[in-house]
């Protein structure tokens, strides 16, 4: 399969008919978009694949894409929007992702012509940026609290205010979660699509008992709190501590393609 820079809609590439727009460091192509039903219902599902090239300095680690479903008409009958794909594509390197789009289509939705169904695929491609917070003791009970006092600044963009580790007293069970808040800014004129923070509790042996995460996106000048917490027996919190980074993800570059379906 080829790269292409205008591809007219007649012309087939390997399956479905597509056209690549856009011109830059990633190159991006719909490999697969099939169709399968009518079912008994009356609705029919799809299948689709988009193969990204990475051809600029940077790893990619975040894909977000919009994908329309139109009728021959070019009329909007359906799709998926603001999806979000955890990738990791290295400079030089081709991978490829499942690109939503949507469920339960009704085949009246496209006049019934199903093999005339068009799909239009936006892309937007995010780096990140990594930072370490450091790790902090968990409190020796629920009346304390343990504080990340390290304020840093994310790539001139998210302002960090530091944050505040609590435990709470034994649940009817005997668990004993352990909540993490973090401060986060953007203090700069663009949006951050995802700011997000992990959290991994360490037993005294440096062994890791749990992690989780918390996201969000900030608006110019705009701010929020991020919120993790885990729950453990309370013996395994003996002499633990807790490790804490932030991501950034700042965008590359976007990339359009359109294709009609095949039956799959």
């Amino acid at each position: 399969m080829r790269y292409v820079d205008v591809l007219n809609a007649a012309q087939c590439l390997f399956i479905g008919r597509t056209i690549n727009q856009g011109r830059g460091a990633i190159k991006m192509k719909i490999s697969k978009f099939e169709y399968q039903g009518p079912d008994g219902d009356g609705d029919i599902s799809f299948d689709m694949e988009a193969t990204i090239e990475n051809s600029t300095e940077h790893v990619m680690q975040l894909v977000k894409t919009n994908c329309f479903l139109l009728n021959e008409d070019g009329i909007c009958s359906g799709g998926s929007a603001d999806d979000e794909i955890d990738v990791y594509i290295d400079p030089k390197e081709t991978s490829s992702i499942d690109v939503q789009v949507g469920w339960r289509h009704a085949a009246s939705s496209f006049g019934g012509k199903v093999d005339k169904i068009k799909g239009i695929v936006d892309a937007v491609f995010f780096r990140r940026e990594f930072q370490k917070m450091g790790e902090i003791e968990v409190p020796k009970d629920h009346n304390s609290s343990a504080f990340y006092d390290k304020k840093i600044n994310i790539g001139g963009m998210v302002s960090v205010l530091g944050g505040v580790c609590k435990r709470a007293e034994p649940d009817d069970d005997g668990d004993v979660t352990v909540s993490l808040d973090v401060g986060v800014r953007n203090i700069s004129d663009s949006f951050v699509e995802r700011v997000s923070a992990k959290m991994i509790l360490v037993d005294q042996e440096d062994a890791q008992i749990e992690d989780t995460e918390d996201s969000g996106h900030l608006a110019p000048h705009t701010g929020r709190i991020l919120s993790l917490s885990v729950y453990t027996k309370p013996g395994k919190l003996r002499n633990a501590t807790v490790r804490l980074s932030l991501s950034v993800f700042h965008p590359v570059e976007h990339k359009s393609a359109e294709a009609v379906a095949v039956k799959g």
